[in-house]
């Protein structure tokens, strides 16, 4: 008699762990729709979700619950309980585990090993996800053979809703599902004048699968096709964004000769344009060119450094922060301020995309003491640092603590 395998369900880790969800903010108008972001979508970047390893096998058993051999797969069980255990037993290769109220798994250094894993989860947490947030009703679901992975009907208006489901492990290859779900959504018959672009026409959702050895954790659900109000708002909104930097440039940095060029490329009809001469020339002269600078300096921290271009002014000749007490502000007599060189260069290059995602980082007021003294930074989440100093430094660089 030929020896039978068993998988028991009851291994299946049974701790629940918190979802992370986050929308990709793509600037790219072929990825960007029409739309107020849903509710639910607000809610479940806001607060994520709370789920279990069972409830997303059970989805990631659709996969192939309708293939399943019969006459291989026995037993007493449905057959999306035996699909379920199947993707179990391929799953569990990784080891998953809690910890911290987060899903963790091995690293195991097997390329086919994990690509199979992050394709079987990958489904079951993209379901379990529009699952629970109310967007699709999990009883209409319907795998499909063709370019999108699964369709369902919504439970609002029992309209169908195409699902794209991917996975990967710690965040790799984002932007290849992100360009692939784009280009599905031209597929005839899924964006109509009836079914307009949206999140309740045609979802992507990627899950990020962690392993314990990394140290750069992001969100666990990435969400795409977010919905803006505007398809036609990215080049006003790169012109605006560079007459900003034009303005801190002139007002705040004292360089009005660069400032005139920034407002001159911020009007300019061939910004976009790639085949067209760069809106600005810096990083090609050598050095730095005075029209934009004067002196730099780079804050260093354990992950980063970002290095600030600028000038030196006395304290008195700037007006101080609000959030400064006005007593230690008169104790500096030096005051610096500088931009971010990742703007420069995102203008320079035409990353436009860069440019308008320098708004991201914290806002941060802090201080570096030193045997000469003690110094007062403030970096704004735009990029543009000003620092109060005792001294005019003769090194450029400050190790600071926590994120930059």
């Amino acid at each position: 008699m030929s020896p039978s395998v068993g998988i028991s369900l009851g291994t299946i880790p049974s701790e629940v762990f918190t979802v992370s969800i986050e929308e990709y903010a793509s600037r790219l108008s072929s990825r960007r729709c029409p739309g107020i972001t849903p509710e639910w979508v607000a809610d479940a970047v806001d607060d994520g979700l709370e789920m279990d390893l069972s409830s997303l096998l059970f989805q990631a058993g659709q996969h192939f619950s309708r293939w399943l051999n019969p006459t291989v797969v026995t037993g007493s069980a449905t057959s999306r309980q035996k699909a379920m255990a199947l993707a179990w037993a391929l799953f569990s290769m990784v080891s998953p585990y809690v910890k911290s109220d987060q899903l963790w798994v091995k690293d195991i250094q097997d390329l086919d090993i994990k690509r199979l894993c992050s394709e079987i989860l990958g489904v079951g947490a993209a379901l379990q996800v529009l699952i629970q947030c109310g967007a699709i009703d999990g009883r209409t679901i319907d795998k499909l053979g063709g370019r999108f992975d699964f369709e369902a009907k919504s439970p609002v208006d029992r309209t169908t809703v195409y699902i794209e489901a991917k996975g990967t492990f710690n965040g790799g290859s984002l932007d290849r599902h992100r360009a692939s779900f784009s280009e599905k959504l031209s597929d005839p018959g899924v964006i109509t004048a009836q079914n307009p672009r949206g999140y309740s026409r045609a979802i992507g959702v990627i899950f990020s699968i962690w392993t314990d050895n990394c140290a750069d954790r992001k969100a666990d659900v990435e969400l795409l096709d977010p919905e803006h109000r505007s398809e036609d708002t990215f080049e006003e909104m790169v012109r605006d964004v560079i007459s900003f930097y034009a303005t801190v440039l002139d007002e705040a940095v004292g360089k009005p000769i660069g400032a005139a060029r920034l407002f001159e490329a911020s009007k300019s009809p061939d910004l976009f344009r790639s085949d067209a001469l760069p809106p600005i020339a810096i990083f090609n002269r050598g050095r730095f060119p005075l029209e934009f600078h004067r002196s730099t300096i780079r804050l260093i921290s354990d992950r980063k450094s970002r290095t600030f271009m600028g000038s030196f002014w006395e304290a008195r000749g700037q007006e101080a922060l609000a959030l400064i007490d006005p007593v230690r502000f008169r104790e500096h007599p030096y005051q610096y301020v500088g931009i971010d060189r990742d703007v420069w260069a995102s203008i320079e290059d035409r990353n436009f995309d860069l440019l308008l995602s320098l708004h991201k980082g914290p806002e941060r007021l802090f201080e570096v003491k030193s045997e000469a003294g003690t110094e007062i930074y403030y970096l704004d989440r735009y990029g543009v640092l000003r620092a109060w100093l005792d001294r005019i430094p003769a090194d450029i660089d400050f190790q600071v603590s926590g994120e930059l």
